[in-house]
């Protein structure tokens, strides 16, 4: 049903559902002559509406830390103050108050309060539980600097809540620029070292297997050396055989370590996904992580390049003593060829 209200003020004393967040339609005030369907509001209403919404909005910001019902139909709704670690936990009380007064305040900026009751704020931002304890913490300190009369409080806040997010964002700077990022750091710090000794553990144990290419060496000049036929192909058979298998021992470190590298890259991108709210400092420090880490591919690239080479010796020394045993075969037959197409001989 509608009702007729005789001014801002007569309205503002019977609507009920404004302290609970909830703005009303179908109504007149007659000292402004605005009825709720006209197009054009004056700007009292605008405000009205916005601190209704702002309303509304503080009352679900609250309903984050506390039961639901209590704070979106409460006559009184608390917030929160952290704990100093000796004494329980306190909060602030605000009492929700609408009069001729609070709507002289023309209240912006509560954006960052929507933001934080919006669901899908938590996929968006990182460390939101500790954005809203520090919003809630911002909140109460401004309360609390109103402490002579209860009633006045919500004026208080409305008034003042430019300051509140200041406070908040001032706060949220600091969190970010000290003590947020210790677990970000420490996990930089310990994927670094684990990364970088697994990778110089594999190095060093494809530097052991190499320590077979000697021997190898060795026996192809013993091969090399030998009038049996049958022992100089089942040599030559041999070593290639052996080289083929340590060369197939240092494709599979290379993978390995491939694969921590690709880890590590992958750690450090979950690690530093909002490295744009990290302070100065520390985005620093990641990319001088990340340069070293490049570089530190491009040594080992370099490293399995020479152990790939190194492994290839003892079979081109095979394919050499195969040439030269071939070789006097291969002339042979060359100069017979010759000698039947000089001679016609079939």
């Amino acid at each position: 049903n509608g009702e007729v209200f005789s001014d801002v003020g007569d309205f503002l004393r019977k609507t009920t559902s404004l302290v609970k967040g909830d703005y009303r339609d179908n109504f007149y005030i007659a000292e402004i002559d605005y009825f709720s369907g006209d197009d054009h509001a004056p700007e009292v209403i605008i405000r009205i509406k916005k601190l209704t919404e702002f309303i509304k909005s503080l009352r679900e910001f609250v309903a984050l830390s506390i039961d639901r019902e209590q704070a979106m139909q409460g006559s009184k709704i608390f917030f929160l103050k952290p704990s100093d670690g000796k004494s329980p936990q306190k909060a602030a009380t605000l009492k929700i108050r609408v009069n001729s007064d609070t709507v002289i305040h023309n209240i912006n900026g509560f954006s960052i309060l929507k933001a934080l009751i919006n669901p899908k704020h938590k996929e968006v931002k990182t460390q939101v539980e500790e954005r809203i304890l520090l919003m809630n913490t911002a909140i109460a300190q401004i309360i609390d600097e109103c402490e002579d009369d209860d009633d006045a409080d919500f004026d208080y806040l409305v008034k003042n809540w430019g300051k509140v997010n200041k406070k908040y964002l001032h706060d949220l700077h600091a969190y970010v620029s000290t003590f947020s990022f210790d677990a970000v750091k420490k996990k930089i710090s310990d994927g670094l070292i684990e990364s970088t000794t697994k990778i110089n553990n594999s190095i060093g144990e494809v530097a052991t297997k190499l320590l077979a290419i000697p021997a190898s060496l060795g026996a192809l000049i013993v091969v090399g050396g030998s009038t049996s036929t049958v022992a100089f192909i089942f040599g030559i058979i041999g070593v290639i055989v052996a080289s083929l298998i340590i060369l197939r021992t240092i494709w599979h470190y290379q993978k390995q370590i491939e694969n921590l590298a690709k880890s590590f890259d992958f750690n450090m991108r979950e690690a530093t996904k909002a490295k744009k709210t990290f302070s100065r400092t520390i985005q620093e420090e990641i990319k001088r992580i990340n340069d070293s880490h490049e570089k530190q591919k491009d040594a080992i690239g370099f490293s399995f390049f020479f152990y790939y080479l190194v492994a290839l010796l003892p079979i081109f020394g095979s394919l050499y003593y195969i040439f030269e045993a071939l070789w006097p075969i291969l002339v042979f037959d060359h100069y017979l060829y010759k000698y039947c197409l000089t001679f016609n001989v079939r």
